[in-house]
């Protein structure tokens, strides 16, 4: 059986082509229609949403006015933003007035008449690394200077807060030593406003408390250290970093008064939990367990004098010599 194809080959390929272009504009058609409706839609949801925004701009605008109504709003408007700063303007800042107490606790002393062993002919304070460097002098010679070395060696630090019987942190008016040679924090317990019936009470609140040596009224002291066993500080809260402590410049002078001293500088750097101000109520420890407070500290004037003079081996009288002697040469 034979087939005949009466349609031309030409014809034939007009059709097929005639066929591709109209699926091509069905497909172009639907494809127009869908982006349509979606350029719709993004219309409409832009149109809405610039309604609501203009409606909130009318609202923002409204309570604008009103608070800008208010007197004396630019000044509240303005401590406001100062009062948000502050917890900014306090973190990480340094409490450096208790340098003061740092300097006035590690000098030695006399035994008896209580006047400074050491006197500083320099001092000076690198903020920046917390560290001080001073120049000084003795008339009792390597004797002062190794008591020096041990005075900051076994410096700590205290601090914590004082809490009343709801566990709520208060604020001490003051401290002060007892009898019994215990530090106390004075809280004031004010009466009410208007209670002319009441009087304010001071309550006394031993510090380096335990549950026994808590107030009968339930007040007390906790502090962020940690004690041993014998109820000396442990070295979280050592005051001098060890490692920090550097001296040199060792050599002899003479007073302008004609004493012999012996010179030398020395330099270390102070831990900064000692002087964040975040930690409050700080006392500085030491090893006579007698302690500083970190404010209102005067510098005796006996711990300053000028710096002596170099003095020649030829310049020596005999008895200095044989103290040089008995001290060993440098």
């Amino acid at each position: 059986m034979f087939e005949v194809t009466l349609v031309p080959r030409v014809k034939y390929q007009m059709l097929r082509a005639q066929k591709i272009r109209n699926v091509v504009i069905f497909f172009s058609i639907v494809i127009s229609s869908v982006m349509v409706g979606i350029v719709a839609i993004l219309g409409t949801t832009y149109a809405s949403q610039l309604a609501v925004s203009q409606g909130r701009s009318r609202e923002i605008e409204v309570a604008y006015n009103e608070i800008m109504s208010q007197p004396d709003v630019e000044q509240t408007l303005t401590l406001q933003n100062q009062l948000t700063e502050i917890g900014e303007l306090t973190d990480g800042k340094y409490e450096f007035s208790r340098v003061l107490g740092v300097i006035h606790d590690i000098i030695p002393r006399n035994n008896t008449t209580g006047e400074p062993t050491v006197t500083f002919s320099e001092i000076s304070f690198n903020a920046a690394k917390n560290s001080i460097y001073f120049d000084a002098q003795s008339r009792e010679g390597f004797v002062a200077l190794e008591a020096l070395l041990k005075t900051i060696d076994r410096l700590y630090y205290d601090y914590g807060n004082y809490y009343n019987r709801d566990g709520q942190v208060v604020q001490v008016a003051r401290e002060e030593v007892g009898e019994d040679g215990a530090i106390y924090g004075v809280y004031i317990d004010k009466c009410a406003a208007g209670d002319q019936n009441c009087e304010d009470k001071e309550i006394k609140i031993k510090r380096y408390t335990t549950d026994e040596d808590k107030n009968e009224s339930g007040y007390y002291y906790s502090t962020a250290c940690s004690y041993g066993d014998e109820g000396y500080l442990t070295s979280a809260c050592r005051l001098i970093p060890q490692e920090s402590v550097n001296y040199s410049n060792v050599s002899y002078g003479r007073t302008s008064e004609g004493y012999l001293v012996l010179r030398f500088s020395i330099s270390f750097s102070i831990d900064n939990g000692a002087l964040d101000f975040q930690n409050r109520n700080v006392r500085i420890v030491g090893i006579a367990k007698q302690n500083v407070t970190d404010s209102f500290l005067q510098l005796d004037g006996t711990m300053f004098a000028a710096r002596a003079d170099d003095v020649k081996e030829s310049e020596l009288t005999e008895e200095e010599k044989q103290q040089l002697d008995r001290e060993g040469d440098i």
